[in-house]
């Protein structure tokens, strides 16, 4: 298995045939400065890259997987599940960070992602 890619990725490559070498060209982890302003805000790698992979590859796909708000909608949900937060952030803080920052991904990729959708 590789390391490097979530278990969802690696299945939707397989799925479509593409080559695990070809997935860096293809996905690139949260776009729009949203990995360098985790990483500057908390000072640690956001916690769910891989769910802007697997965001990425739909995105390539395109019409094969789903709409395009499916492939959003599923990067929202995805993105609710995981998360590392602000130091000292317990119990409903976490909740209404996960969900802020769901919304607010999903918000970013239903205004500016059209221009990276595969017909």
């Amino acid at each position: 298995m590789n390391k490097l890619y979530s278990k969802e990725v690696l299945d939707l490559a397989d799925k479509h045939g593409i080559n695990y070498d070809d997935l860096p060209i293809i996905v690139d982890g949260c776009s729009g400065g949203l990995s360098w302003i985790y990483k500057l805000a908390l000072g640690r790698e956001i916690s769910c890259e891989q769910c802007c992979n697997a965001h990425d590859l739909r995105y390539f796909i395109g019409k094969a997987e789903g709409s395009r708000k499916e492939a959003d909608q599923k990067l929202r949900d995805s993105s609710r599940t995981i998360g590392n937060f602000p130091k000292g952030w317990k119990g409903k803080a976490r909740k209404v960070w996960r969900w802020f920052r769901a919304w607010v991904m999903y918000i970013a990729v239903r205004l500016f992602g059209r221009s990276h959708w595969s017909e």
